[in-house]
């Protein structure tokens, strides 16, 4: 537990996939789920798809909420993704409510036995040492100074997702999931991706040796090159293997919001959001986030002030209303 590495990103940029490409490296051992560390223990998270406001939990409380969420990872399929389906039935549930209940002096020590909890719980054997932990959390963006003060070896790897391709998977993922296929609103996602670049930017600054950005896009149209400068940044052999999605060694069926089964990396779906995208959202991706665009060369798309205003489809009156005076509401 002395250098682990975390992946951060909103919804939908690409962390699950991230993380299945490193699943059967041989050095690795990838969390197969988002452990979710600091809200079920109660800390404030301001990452809107995840907002919680602050506890004071026990250390008890904290293990009976691990408890609960793997047991709802284990035994629930929780949306119309192929990922949870995946990994019903993946835990031995005995083993991991045995092996949470040892004592701990402190909050790192907590956090190192939920690991080694679901490691052995996964393998049904005790954690090896020599194996370094994989965890992604969409929240954890905002507690990277946190968990470098807990792991001070701890590497980062951000993904980055075209901003504008980012809103559309994420609010097609709301419609689908959430909002039996009438249009969302979208301040979910809009805040929950300010949330990110925030702390995207003030994490790069903080750690610059120990926080990496990569883009979605270089993943998919050069996975080579991209997985070995991961590899080299953090700190493992390369092996073509980080080119083959899977989970517990067994070809990944994707987490897209397409709907669609992955059969490996494939660039075929990366323009799909040029179709889908509407005016409102150019609006405000252009208007909020341009400096992401320009910064990291995604085109900004340019477009008349006044269409924003023109309905959307399946959008409800008062859908329409409120995704109007974002700019008012939410942004100001």
């Amino acid at each position: 537990m002395n250098n682990p590495i975390f992946i951060v990103g909103p919804h939908k940029s690409g962390t699950t996939l991230l993380l299945r490409l490193l699943d059967n490296h041989p050095e690795l051992f990838s969390i197969p789920f988002e452990t979710h560390i600091f809200q079920l223990s109660g800390r404030w998270v301001d990452y809107r798809g995840r907002k919680t406001y602050p506890q004071d939990l026990s250390f008890k409380e904290i293990k009976d909420n691990f408890k609960k969420h793997i047991k709802k990872i284990n035994t629930v399929k929780q949306d119309f993704s192929h990922d949870s389906s995946s990994r019903i039935g993946m835990f031995n549930l005995s083993i991991f409510n045995q092996k949470i209940e040892k004592e701990v002096d402190d909050f790192k020590d907590l956090v190192e036995l939920y690991f080694q909890a679901i490691y052995a719980s996964f393998y049904e054997e005790d954690y090896v040492e020599t194996k370094r932990f994989v965890e992604k959390s969409v929240e954890h963006d905002e507690f990277v100074p946190l968990l470098k003060k807990l792991f001070p070896d701890a590497k980062f790897i951000r993904v980055l997702r075209n901003p504008y391709s980012n809103l559309v998977s994420y609010r097609r993922y709301l419609q689908k999931a959430v909002n039996k296929g009438k249009y969302p609103k979208i301040s979910v996602p809009l805040l929950s991706l300010k949330n990110s670049f925030y702390h995207m930017y003030r994490n790069l600054e903080l750690f610059p040796d120990s926080y990496h950005v990569i883009k979605y896009e270089d993943i998919l149209t050069n996975p080579e090159k991209s997985m070995k400068e991961l590899a080299d940044f953090i700190g493992v052999k390369y092996d073509p293997i980080l080119l083959k999605p899977t989970i517990k060694g067994k070809l990944w069926l994707g987490n897209s919001s397409l709907n669609k089964q992955f059969q490996g990396i494939s660039a075929d779906n990366l323009e799909v959001w040029k179709k889908e995208i509407n005016t409102l959202e150019k609006y405000y991706i252009t208007k909020y986030f341009r400096k992401i665009l320009y910064d990291y060369d995604y085109p900004i798309l340019s477009q008349p002030r006044k269409s924003r205003f023109l309905p959307v489809k399946k959008e409800k009156l008062f859908t329409y209303i409120f995704n109007r005076s974002l700019d008012y509401n939410v942004f100001m």
